[in-house]
This record gives C-alpha cells, sequence and structure tokens, in this order.
C-alpha cells in the first residue's frame, strides 16, 4: 500500500513536499487526460489526474521526442520524482505526428487530433482533457488548439464567456486579454503568453508590478531605462520560456544583452523586456485554475 505520509522531494533544484500516491484511489475510468510534454511540476498534476481514476496521455513535442537516453531521461517521470507514473497513451512529434506551428492552421490540428483521437479509440477511452506542461512553449499552443478542436476547455475562453464574470476587475483586464486589432485565436494565445502582458495583467489589477519595459529594438524608452534604472536589472526575451535570461549589472551589459537577444531572431522582431531585479525569496505556487476556480 502507497504511504500517506509527506514525502519531500527536489526536483531541479526546487524543494516540494507531496502526500500524493501515483497510484489511482477510484476504480479505472474509461477516460483520458492528455498531457502535452508533461514535465517537472505537470507530473505532480498527472498524480492527482491519476488518483482520480483517470488514464494519463503523453504527447511529447519534438523538444523532448526522440529514442536517444538523454530524450528518454527527459520524459521520464521519475526525474521528476514520479517514478510509479504510467501513460496508457504516448504519442511523439516527428514519428507519430507533424505539426507546422509557424502556419498554426487548423487542418494541421485537424490531422494531430485524428491522430490522438484514433490512439484513444484504440484504447477503448474517451478524452475528457488536454493540458499543457513545460510553460509558455509550443505544448502550451498546440494544447489551446487540440483542446478547441476537441470541445474541451482551455487556457483562454472566449471573451463573451466573461460576461458573467463577477470579478470587478474583469473590465480592465478584457482589453489586454484580447487584442482589440486581431480576430485571431492564435495571436490572443501568444499575447496572453508574453511575460510584459503578465505583468501589465497585474497592473491593471491593482497588484504590484515589475517596472519595465518592452521593444524590438533600442528605442528612446529602452535607453532612458537603461540610464536611470538601479542595477542589476533582468534583460530576457518577452516570449522565450528557457534561456536568453540574464542579470546585467552594468549599463553597458544590459544594451550588449539587448541587442544579441534582438539580433538572434533573424529580423523576426523579437520583443525583449528589461525589468528592475526584485531582490527577496523567491516563492513559487503551483495551482490549476478551472472555470475562475483556483485549486
Amino acid at each position: 500500500m502507497p504511504s500517506n505520509h509527506p514525502k519531500s522531494i527536489n526536483i531541479n533544484n526546487m524543494h516540494y513536499t507531496t502526500t500524493t500516491p501515483v497510484q489511482a484511489t477510484l476504480p479505472p475510468h474509461a477516460t483520458l487526460v492528455v498531457l502535452v510534454d508533461p514535465i517537472s511540476t505537470t507530473c505532480r498534476i498527472a498524480q492527482e489526474i491519476s488518483k482520480r481514476g483517470h488514464h494519463l496521455g503523453a504527447l511529447w513535442t519534438k523538444r523532448y521526442a526522440g529514442d536517444s537516453p538523454e530524450q528518454r531521461e527527459k520524459r521520464s517521470p521519475s526525474k521528476y520524482g514520479c517514478s510509479g507514473l504510467r501513460y496508457k497513451v504516448e504519442l511523439q512529434e516527428g514519428r507519430d505526428l507533424t505539426w507546422d506551428d509557424a502556419a498554426n492552421s487548423d487542418e494541421s490540428i485537424e490531422i494531430i487530433m485524428a491522430v490522438v483521437k484514433e490512439a484513444s479509440r484504440s484504447r477503448n477511452l474517451h478524452i475528457v482533457g488536454c493540458i499543457p506542461g513545460s510553460g509558455l512553449t509550443r505544448a502550451s499552443r498546440l494544447a489551446d488548439a487540440l483542446s478547441a478542436k476537441l470541445g474541451l476547455p482551455t487556457c483562454l475562453a472566449a471573451p463573451s464567456s466573461y460576461s458573467a464574470c463577477s470579478s470587478p476587475i474583469s473590465a480592465a483586464l478584457l482589453p489586454l486579454l484580447f487584442l482589440a486589432a486581431s480576430e485571431s485565436p492564435g495571436k490572443m494565445m501568444m499575447d496572453v503568453r508574453n511575460k510584459k502582458t503578465q505583468q501589465n495583467l497585474l497592473k491593471a489589477a491593482g497588484l504590484r508590478s515589475i517596472r519595465q519595459v518592452c521593444a524590438t529594438s533600442l528605442n528612446t524608452s529602452i535607453t532612458h531605462f537603461l540610464e536611470n534604472e538601479k542595477y542589476p536589472i533582468v534583460v530576457k526575451p518577452a516570449y522565450k520560456s528557457q534561456g536568453g535570461i540574464k542579470l546585467c549589472r552594468t549599463k553597458s551589459e544590459a544594451t550588449d544583452h539587448f541587442l544579441d537577444l534582438i539580433s538572434s531572431g533573424s529580423g523576426n522582431n523579437v520583443e525583449v523586456i528589461c525589468q528592475e531585479y526584485l531582490r527577496g525569496t523567491e516563492l513559487i505556487v503551483d495551482h490549476v485554475t478551472h472555470r475562475s476556480k483556483h485549486k
């Protein structure tokens, strides 16, 4: 029998305490929850899903797909302290499916959806959820697109769904969440994954937010920030989830890193953020929000 005593583990130098056994505590359902790139914290979420009797499916994008020992280790639940976790379905980009995320066309998503649905049907399972698992990446965009096609909840709701929202700040947040200049769901998805937008949402909600500027070139607002902000400061890409983040201790260092990030975009108008550096203890709170309920 699995122990329910708290178990402390360390994942990527972050400390977790969990009482969740990997094994399901309810009889298995004929249901499947698909997790796109289920790494790190998503393994903890997968444990909770498994605990409730749902089967798990893993859809790996090309970042984690492959048969090399290194790629296998990246996909292994044991790497994230979840050695008992098992996937009923595993699909890999490049082996089982392809996705042109630059085009992000309905046709390509339809094809991927057909592959996922066939994998679940062949095991007599019904898909009831699709969850992104690796932050602000292709996985998030793919999970949202698949969820929308499958008629499942996504990380974004249509603007009309906020009409009944009781939150007094919803009116202030809507212009930031849904760009008036675009009707494209893909572009709306990209905007809320912009780190600049995340801070703007906090500010609009009346919460403390980080001082920052964001631009695609070394313009006057960036120059003014670099000349007047207290050092060190953080310089990082607006969208990239990993890498490119640097703590710069001088104006010269910040300017050089800003220009390096801009040039790395090969003319694609890369947005780069310069932010104040916050000193203190960093607390990370992992939670799931569904229909405005936080768990």
